[in-house]
């Protein structure tokens, strides 16, 4: 295992920063001889050193050690290399990422070596039942797994696993189409506080949500995505955990209705909640929120109205609601058609907001987000990039305002795809920075038009056809073929191939 020690050394001098002064007792001891005899000792010495200092890792991850860019990847022999020395004492392993080419044998070389491992994130690398076999040997220190993306496992062989993780405490399952939701039982003897099925569409509501009845520990639940679940399944899951104080109904839910999301009125406790792109979310569903979740403090619709043209999307009167809310700081609301400055400023009143995103609101002017800078003394990061209305005007109140500031806060403007101009001179104060980047993503603007199907009018590949648009023809004869020059048109036989008089 020679042919690893560099990189082995390699890696060591990037997780473990400050290594000069573990290495200088054995260093200082070295005899003095001259010459290469004296160099080769002293690298021979250092090397030892370096690798003896690996039984004293506790957490190991590839991110900066493998990319695309250098052509290199992690393999099984790599793998080995490292665990072999560190794995012992290891207790985070994270495989998820770099590029790497390694198979099911992991899971083997895994609980060989890794005996004592409390967090182990295998995302995206083939896992099998047999695999799982061998993870459940190690399992019983295990306080966190994650498994998003890993199809080659069932519920059956999940369940059998979960049984011997009695201290689990965190466990991702996300991007798998086989599971329905039975293992969740398997986890009814452990103090499972977080529990992420994201893009699961093979759940089974009835199994999932007696699984989630046992889980008494659970504060944080996500289900982003999962496409199958109908409004009568979401009501049942919301009123299996009211003691829920995380909550992520983000994006995909087609069968889903506004109705259901009424029952978020039951979750009490709730401190986080996620409902970005989620099109069931409407004035109803931010009313139920104000009435009953008042402990909240951290919220995102982002997305939830995004087309003017859609009633059932949050208004004015929706986003006015959330200045009910006592304990709200962070806030993102980013791609929103249907609402205005007023009603920023309302939410703004309260002065607690310690983070609004709100990027690509095309309706946003100074007025609102002047409001929001000076109300909130806390501010710690306003993003409105892509607002085009905004100008420099909030740079200037921005500054005003952070220097009647007494608590130290630092305010962060996100003013990239705004009218704020770069050039345009601005005091430097430690308390204020503009960041001209542009964290918008244009396809989700409310009044974003697609230009390879609706192309603008200065695109020349198409100026040829207002020029047809211009002559005088009978459209009729056009597409159905009844003009005179027969040599103008092709004509096409019913089995869609075209042939020649």
């Amino acid at each position: 295992m020679m042919v690893y020690e560099p990189m082995l050394l390699s890696l060591f001098v990037q997780q473990n920063k400050d290594i000069s002064s573990v290495g200088s007792p054995r260093t200082c001891a070295l005899p003095l001889v001259g010459g290469k005899q004296a160099e080769n000792l002293f690298c021979k010495r250092w090397k030892e050193v370096c690798l003896d200092m690996w039984v004293y890792q506790k957490h190991l991850d590839f991110t900066s050690l493998f990319s695309l860019s250098s052509a290199s990847y992690l393999d099984m022999p790599i793998l080995e290399a490292f665990l072999k020395r560190c794995g012992r004492n290891l207790q985070s392993l994270d495989l998820c990422h770099g590029p790497h080419c390694l198979n099911a044998s992991v899971h083997r070389i895994i609980a060989t070596y890794c005996k004592n491992l409390r967090c182990l994130n295998l995302a995206g690398l083939p896992v099998t039942s047999y695999g799982l076999r061998f993870l459940s040997t190690i399992s019983h220190e295990l306080r966190v797994l994650n498994l998003d993306s890993c199809s080659g496992i069932f519920d059956k062989d999940l369940q059998k696993m979960f049984r011997e993780c009695q201290h689990l405490e965190s466990v991702t399952l996300s991007h798998n189409n086989k599971l329905t939701g039975k293992c969740v039982r398997g986890l009814a003897h452990a103090p499972l506080k977080i529990l992420v099925m994201d893009g699961c569409n093979s759940i089974r509501p009835g199994s999932l949500v007696s699984g989630l009845r046992e889980l008494k520990s659970l504060t944080s639940l996500s289900l982003n995505s999962c496409a199958t679940l109908s409004s009568s399944d979401v009501s049942g899951i919301m009123g299996a955990v009211p003691k829920l104080r995380s909550l992520s109904l983000a994006e995909y839910f087609p069968l889903l209705s506004s109705t259901a999301l009424k029952a978020l009125d039951q979750l009490h406790d709730l401190i986080s909640l996620n409902l970005q792109l989620n099109l069931a979310v409407n004035d109803q569903i931010m009313d139920a929120i104000t009435r009953s979740c008042l402990k909240i403090e951290e919220l995102n619709i982002t997305g939830c109205s995004v087309h003017s043209w859609e009633s059932g999307s949050i208004t004015d009167s929706g986003l006015r609601s959330l200045a009910a809310l006592p304990n709200l700081f962070n806030l993102s609301m980013s791609y929103m058609a249907n609402v205005s400055d007023a009603a920023l400023e309302a939410v703004a009143r309260k002065g607690k907001l310690r983070k609004l995103v709100c990027r690509g609101c095309p309706t946003f002017t100074d007025v609102a987000c002047i409001s929001v800078v000076t109300s909130c003394s806390e501010l710690e990061l306003f993003d409105f990039s892509g607002c085009d209305l905004v100008t420099d005007a909030i740079v200037q109140a921005a500054l005003d305002s952070v220097k009647l500031r007494t608590n130290g806060v630092k305010l962060t403007l996100v003013v990239g795809a705004t009218s704020v101009c770069g050039s345009a001179p601005v005091e430097k104060n430690p308390l204020l920075e503009v960041d001209f980047s542009d964290l918008c993503i244009a396809r989700l603007r409310p009044d974003f038009v697609d230009e390879i199907y609706f192309p603008s009018s200065d695109n020349e590949d198409f100026d040829y056809m207002d020029d047809l648009c211009d002559w005088d023809w009978d459209c009729h004869s056009l597409f159905t073929g009844d003009d005179d020059d027969d040599d103008f048109y092709e004509d096409f036989s019913d089995d869609g191939d075209y042939y020649e008089d």
